[in-house]
């Protein structure tokens, strides 16, 4: 199901011998941060002030394939076996009034990221920022009202997405790893005293998102070999979160 939709007012149920994919494509992009530095000439009147610098950083995680459009799967409740894996990415799983059941070899639950960042900063005897961004994380949802109950006989990733019930949490897998990340954006200060004579500026600043588990009504228990692996991500649960092979945190 590629930028497709899969939609039911009574269950949704989709079984395959091989692989489930629930995606929406992004092209063209790199996600990788590019650099550049330029030093202006020294003039005969600039005398021994500092030549002008300036430093220039992009960044480019590509364009969705269909322009602010998601692949969904909905329904009053969901179940998607798989004999292979279960892939969303960049979109969402809706239960709106039951539970969510995905069982496969893996799960994959990943949040799309998208949009590019220009940043420009000058230098002489003040500095100068200034930018845009259109850089966000779409996707990566799995929502329900009721229940979600995770099953792989391989792993179990939730990156850069949000899985999210109103009931409880149940993921079972001999490795579940939950993983968030600093997504960059351009954060743009305005005019004002403290900046008199340099006027507006800017900066780049990073917030994580993602590698969400959340049950705000219920409990999260997690069974698997290993402790689960935590990067900048958070598991929250009004009854608990259990996972009894432990848990392990780390910093993105």
């Amino acid at each position: 199901n590629n930028t497709g939709r899969l939609l039911s007012n009574n269950k949704t149920i989709v079984e395959a011998g091989g692989d489930i994919l629930n995606i929406a494509d992004v092209l063209n992009g790199e996600g990788v941060w590019h650099y550049q530095k330029d030093v202006g000439k020294r003039l005969w009147y600039t005398l021994w002030q500092s030549r002008e610098t300036t430093e220039t950083i992009s960044l480019d995680y590509g364009q969705q394939r269909v322009p602010g459009q998601q692949a969904y799967i909905i329904g009053d409740s969901d179940a998607m076996k798989a004999g292979g894996n279960v892939v969303n990415r960049g979109s969402p799983i809706n239960a709106n009034t039951g539970s969510v059941l995905v069982d496969g070899t893996s799960i994959l639950n990943e949040g799309g990221l998208s949009g590019s960042l220009q940043f420009v900063k000058r230098c002489r005897l003040t500095c100068i920022g200034y930018g845009s961004s259109t850089t966000g994380v779409a996707g990566g949802a799995i929502n329900a009202n009721g229940n979600i109950e995770l099953r792989a006989s391989s792993s179990i990733l939730n990156r850069y997405g949000q899985i999210v019930s109103y009931g409880s949490i149940n993921a079972s897998a001999p490795s579940v790893v939950l993983e968030g990340g600093s997504i960059p954006t351009v954060v743009q200060r305005p005019t004002g005293l403290y900046n008199f004579w340099g006027g507006s500026t800017a900066w780049i600043g990073t917030g994580d998102q993602g590698g969400v588990f959340e049950a705000p009504q219920g409990s999260i228990t997690i069974n698997a070999f290993r402790p689960v692996q935590v990067t900048a991500g958070a598991l929250r649960a009004r009854d608990g979160v259990f996972a009894p092979s432990g848990m392990e945190n780390f910093k993105d």
